[in-house]
């Protein structure tokens, strides 16, 4: 599979996604959660295996974020993935669906 990273690069370039996320691929933090490391770790984990550079994942710390719809936020840590919401910790082959979807759905490339 090729990814055309140079079509990543101009859709992150505005700050916001073509659909007006702060990103396609975001991972919910805060200052209390005890698992948000293991999860980007999951998730960095998955980015590279797809050979997709690292600055596509957006970091959300809630307790800081002013300018965000934080309401589907239920648990930490919570990904979403193209609008595909994985809450709490989340299994390595989650991410690598959800991420797959992303990139056969061109959610990624807009």
């Amino acid at each position: 599979m090729t990814v055309r990273l140079d079509s990543i690069s101009r859709a992150f370039s505005e700050g916001r996604t073509v659909c007006n996320r702060l990103g396609c691929v975001i991972l919910y933090t805060g200052d209390s959660c005890a698992l948000c490391d293991v999860a980007m770790e999951v998730l960095q984990e998955v980015v590279t295996e797809f050979g997709l550079p690292l600055d596509i994942v957006t970091e959300v710390d809630i307790d800081t974020a002013n300018d965000c719809d934080l309401s589907g936020i239920v648990a930490l840590p919570t990904m979403s993935i193209c609008g595909k919401v994985i809450p709490g910790l989340p299994d390595v082959d989650d991410v690598r669906g959800a991420l797959m979807n992303a990139i056969l759905g061109g959610c990624l490339f807009r």
